[in-house]
């Protein structure tokens, strides 16, 4: 028993020995010619404030596939880009020696055709209740997703709710936005 420890020891011992050495290459796993210079970084930062300044604009307007797809050529016509390309998802650019900037284009909600926006469907109407003598006919409805532009469907449900509950004699104050 003895004699298996310390033949355990020694191999563990000799393994730290012969197998922990100082690597030469780098360690970067995106890098395969060394690290960047000084120089080499300020240019792919220029490339890069220099091409987002347009995809940015791009991202913003109608149709920013197409116009990502438009601007590809000049993309590739920069030298420290090795790569340009889009999909469904947006605009790669891919940077020599470098990573990959990506600009994403966010898909547009989809909204259930079964649901009309203008009539919510039973289940989900608010109970009424019944108003007693001198009860509290105050209510506040609070939407904070109104000036979210992609959920604009629910502005119809709030507006529907609140029209119940103002055929109920309730008074309606309603809170709009993240505030």
């Amino acid at each position: 028993m003895r004699h298996r420890s310390r033949t355990f020891a020694i191999m563990i011992v000799l393994m730290f020995v012969f197998g922990c050495k100082k690597d030469s290459a780098s360690s970067d796993p995106v890098s395969t010619t060394g690290p960047l210079t000084e120089a080499e970084k300020q240019a792919i930062m220029q490339t890069h404030q220099s091409i987002a300044a347009t995809a940015d604009t791009i991202l913003l307007g109608g149709d920013p596939l197409a116009g990502f797809q438009q601007k590809l050529s000049s993309y590739r016509s920069y030298a420290n880009v090795e790569n340009a390309w889009t999909d469904v998802n947006g605009l790669h650019i891919a940077y020599k020696k470098a990573g990959v900037a990506q600009w994403y284009v966010a898909p547009e909600p989809v909204i259930s055709p079964y649901d009309h926006p203008l009539v919510p469907p039973k289940r989900n109407l608010p109970v009424m209740p019944r108003l007693a003598k001198g009860a509290n006919t105050n209510v506040c409805l609070v939407n904070t997703m109104d000036q979210d532009e992609s959920r604009t469907v629910y502005r119809d449900y709030f507006a529907y709710v609140k029209r119940k509950f103002q055929l109920s004699g309730f008074q309606v104050t309603e809170v709009l936005g993240p505030n």
